[in-house]
């Protein structure tokens, strides 16, 4: 919901700033740099939270977030795939002022995020690994 209030609110230059975010995940990808990607897969999610305007969600969003680092965004397996496919979407609705898109593809790609956590985790537990490595 967050992404789609922001939606009309991003000057050019934050959405200048959201496509740079993404070139730098992309570099980050290909370095296999997880703090790069972190930072950059943050970065993208705070500056379009923040233009969203809206204390309470985003405190709500932040206390969620906080249950999780950054690190463990980037351990989940397809979870870096995703961000490449997704976060282009979001800027290029977000540039278009469409809302209902944005907050489509935010869902889409948050609860994508969820699955590829559930499969690495059902991996792991036939594995039989005791301590899931993404937690």
């Amino acid at each position: 919901e967050l992404a789609a209030r922001a939606t009309g609110k991003l000057t050019p230059v934050q959405l200048d700033q959201l496509d740079a975010l993404n070139t730098q995940y992309e570099q980050a990808q290909q370095a296999q740099d997880k703090a790069g990607m972190d930072h950059a897969g943050h970065q993208f999610h705070r500056t379009i939270n923040r233009a969203a305007n809206s204390p309470r969600l985003a405190t709500l969003m932040g206390s969620l977030a906080k249950q999780m680092s950054n690190r463990f965004y980037t351990n989940i397996e397809g979870q870096t795939d995703d961000v490449l496919d997704y976060h282009p979407m979001i800027v290029k609705a977000l540039r278009l002022q469409d809302a209902e898109s944005v907050r489509t593809l935010m869902f889409q790609h948050i609860l994508n995020g969820g699955k590829h956590l559930l499969a690495m985790l059902e991996r792991q537990r036939q594995a039989g690994d005791s301590e899931p490595s993404a937690l």
